[in-house]
């Protein structure tokens, strides 16, 4: 008999309903923080630090009582059945900041929609913040009944299984507010709710599920005409708008009032265009750029392809020679193969609303002409465009016999040590091998003449410095005008730079350039008429009269250097 009431019993227990396990604050005008949560509320708030906080039950701030949550707090809900709320009866101060947003999401490694349930305001007085926070992973993500939440400003909404605002006889002011990929509807209004959605405010909500929407962004169940004007929608189209808004069109619902904007968020730049040769063109990828500078979901169009013979220029609209669907682009008129004019790149990604990215990273061309004559067969190069598969003299002899416009093989490849003032050689065998450096000079020696061509990063204008060296012999360095120097147009132009942008006092004594067609040096002395032109990415030999670093980067010894100089 005993053992049939237990049993009996223990059907009973489990067939009962599930009873939600929950921690209610005193409602005697307490204020409390998320520490004082986790000290009072008997296990239903955790932490193992002083920024993450896990809710494990139903938390009820009651009437006449405040939570405040810190800016960089996250607030992590645990997945259970019935989902967890965080409900507000009395006030919440959730006030974040741009640099430290506040953050309600899941508590899950992998964490998936409605993991956890909602934010309820319910007949709560106004005076609460929400501001500069960030909610995931919930199954609704604000919901206000009968709330008198003044703003809710500055939020970012995501991953929802249901609407990501719920809002019964509420009628919050919502500003600069981003509501993505959400299963259901971004904002749903019923009873008497009137919310103003940008409006005449400065800052408008950006709106919009995963394009193209699989619902709708915006219902409007009440009589009220809601203004919902200045907000991006994802879309210029007011036709396109107007299908994911349920209001009059539908049934005996008030308006809404929008007015078709155009996105004014430009899309992410390109940070990895690159640039190699295909036959007598360049080849240009990169990746795909898919959100904005806002991280939400972009609309791109296309791709802008600007192309200069300066390596730092900045684009203007003749510059542009094409636009692409694709994220790759072959240049069929490139400078390939000439001389005397190069060609750079920067690509750009556009939006729908015809918005653009700010600048990728610039790559480029560049090409020498390898000469042998009845007696040596020397050139100077310049490693002056970035490649990470030229890391050894090596991969520099490889890659000259692999791109050049004819064939040729190389003999040696020599770097000028100032130091010793001596060349170091590489000779084709392992154990001659030095490393490259990138925007240094190397003396090559090929068996034919030929055109080769470097592709590449432009290197950063910081990135390239030469230590000038005087010695008890000779004072040589060889250096190469870095390729943002662009306004060095003459010897005595570059000359007069290195005097006034070296680290110490320091004068020229001659400029040389090899002349590899007459295999011998032209030599500016310092006097007009032995001027020649120069070019950035090309060598040069200097002979200084005093150590130095030239270019100096320091701001305070660079005017130093420049007030020496004009004296």
């Amino acid at each position: 008999m005993r053992s049939s009431s237990f049993v009996l019993s223990l059907l009973m227990f489990i067939l009962a309903p599930l009873t939600v396990i929950a921690w209610e604050s005193s409602g005697v005008n307490v204020l409390y923080t998320m520490e004082d949560l986790v000290d009072s509320s008997y296990g239903a708030v955790t932490t193992a630090d002083s920024v993450k906080f896990v809710i494990t039950e139903l938390i009820t701030i009651s009437a006449g009582d405040t939570l405040l949550i810190d800016p960089g707090d996250s607030l992590c809900f645990q997945k259970i059945s019935p989902v967890i709320v965080l409900k507000i009866n009395g006030y919440l101060l959730a006030d974040g900041t741009a640099q430290n947003p506040i953050v309600f999401t899941s508590n899950e490694s992998s964490p998936d929609t409605s993991n956890w349930g909602r934010i309820e305001f319910e007949k709560n007085p106004a005076g609460s913040i929400f501001d500069h926070c960030n909610i995931s992973y919930a199954a609704t993500a604000l919901s206000c009944d009968s709330s008198a939440l003044a703003t809710i400003s500055n939020v970012n909404i995501s991953k929802v299984g249901s609407n990501g605002l719920s809002l019964k006889n509420s009628s919050p002011t919502i500003s600069n507010c981003t509501l993505t990929d959400f299963a259901g509807s971004g904002i749903v209004c019923t009873g008497n709710s009137a919310p103003l959605l940008g409006g005449s405010l400065a800052a408008s909500n950006t709106m919009y599920n995963a394009l193209p929407p699989t619902g709708f962004t915006f219902k409007n169940f009440t009589a009220n005409t809601i203004t919902a004007t200045h907000n991006n929608w994802g879309t210029p189209s007011y036709t396109y708008i107007d299908s994911i808004i349920v209001d009059d069109d539908e049934g005996p619902y008030g308006q809404v009032v929008f007015i078709p904007i155009y996105d004014v968020i430009p899309p992410q730049s390109i940070a990895d265009l690159a640039a190699s040769l295909a036959d007598t063109n360049v080849s240009l990828t990169w990746s795909a750029v898919t959100t904005d500078t806002s991280g939400s979901q972009e609309n791109l169009s296309h791709y802008v392809i600007y192309r200069d013979t300066t390596a730092y220029f900045n684009p203007q609209s003749s510059d542009s020679i094409a636009a692409s669907t694709d994220t790759f682009y072959t240049d069929f008129t490139s400078n390939v193969g000439d001389v005397s004019t190069n060609s750079f790149y920067l690509v750009m990604a556009a939006d729908d609303a015809g918005n653009k990215s700010a600048l990728s990273n610039r790559v480029g061309e560049y090409d020498y002409a390898l000469k042998t004559t009845t007696g040596s067969d020397y050139t100077w190069i310049v490693f002056c465009l970035g490649d990470t598969d030229l890391v050894m003299t090596s991969d520099l002899w490889d890659h000259i016999e692999a791109h050049s416009s004819d064939s040729t093989t190389c003999k040696t490849i020599a770097e000028w040590n100032a130091t010793a003032q001596t060349y170091n050689k590489y000779l084709g065998i392992p154990f001659t091998d030095f490393p490259l450096q990138p925007g240094h000079a190397y003396r090559v020696e090929i068996s034919d003449e030929t055109i080769w061509t470097l592709t590449g990063d432009v290197l950063p204008s910081d990135s390239v410095s030469f230590q000038l060296k005087t010695t008890t012999g000779s004072d040589y360095t060889w250096i190469s005008i870095p390729l943002h120097l662009d306004s060095l147009q003459m010897t005595s132009d570059l000359w007069d730079h290195i005097e006034a942008h070296s680290s110490d006092n320091t004068t020229c004594k001659t400029i040389a350039e090899w002349n590899a067609t007459a295999q011998t040096y032209n030599k500016y002395l310092g006097i007009p008429f032995t001027d020649f032109p120069v070019r950035p990415g090309r060598a040069y030999r200097v002979e200084i009269t005093a150590d130095a670093v030239w270019p100096y980067f320091s701001k305070g010894l660079r005017q130093f250097r420049r007030a020496l100089h004009t004296r």
